[in-house]
């Protein structure tokens, strides 16, 4: 039986009721396996070169939530942002052929 603040579900619904839960809070973790190869990417470069996700959106000019967004493949980089990323971390031309095959359509 699931608690609440030392109470179980019973004792707040009772023996009838539905309890309706909302969307998770707080750190979610999405796996590895759900996130596109080109998110991983992004944030193993990012690592690699031993950047805080922080410093990492100050050189793509992105919010963090944007940077996050991006590392778990919610939402692709544009164009310009790929062109900002390529400079500030180095990327050899077959990483980068590789990466913006993935991520522009």
């Amino acid at each position: 039986m699931t608690k609440l603040r030392g109470r179980s579900v019973r004792d707040i619904v009772g023996d009838g009721g539905i309890l309706i839960a909302g969307p998770p809070r707080g750190n979610t973790r999405v796996p590895d396996a759900a996130v596109p190869w080109w998110a991983r990417e992004l944030r193993r470069l990012r690592r690699t070169r031993g950047m805080s996700q922080r410093d990492f959106c100050r050189l793509l000019e992105v919010s963090q939530a944007t940077c996050n967004n991006y590392e778990q493949g919610h939402r692709r980089p544009a164009l310009g942002t790929l062109l900002r990323l390529r400079r500030a971390l180095d990327i050899e031309d077959s990483d980068w052929i590789r990466l913006c095959g993935e991520i522009v359509p």
